[in-house]
């Protein structure tokens, strides 16, 4: 059985170079971003989500998927204001309002465990007032 050899050049280098002739496009940036959760870069799956969302801060699927990384990285803060974003633009979407509300419990945890009562209460009442219980995200 044959390997083949790696290309060259790489994936990677082939989107970037999209990505540069058309920085207006968004089909390089989704690529990127879908080829490095593909191959198991969450590193670098973050930082092509993060570029594609600074051309295209209102891409739903985008903003979500990386919402979903950051809760798992129990980054809550950072992934509210991302299932936040999206919700903004899809506000019926019953599955975004239940990962705002994930969040918020989220981020409602990391208060109550440092002990910051008032800070976390918003955040409780936030998830409270969405009406959907989180189960996951």
């Amino acid at each position: 059985m044959n390997i083949p050899a790696p290309l060259k050049p790489t994936a990677e280098q082939c989107f970037d170079r999209c990505i540069a002739l058309a920085p207006d496009v968004l089909d390089p940036y989704e690529a990127l971003f879908h080829y490095h959760q593909q191959e198991d870069h969450p590193a670098k799956a973050e930082k092509a989500a993060h570029k594609l969302l600074e051309r295209f801060p209102d891409h739903v699927p985008t903003l979500t998927a990386l919402g979903h990384t950051l809760h798992i990285k129990q980054k809550y803060f950072e992934a509210l204001d991302l299932f936040q974003r999206a919700m903004k633009a899809n506000p019926l979407n019953r599955v975004l309002r239940s990962n705002v509300s994930a969040a918020n419990v989220g981020c409602a945890r990391l208060h109550l465990e440092a002990g910051r009562y008032d800070e976390a209460r918003p955040h409780l009442q936030a998830a409270l007032r969405s009406k959907t219980i989180p189960t996951t995200v």
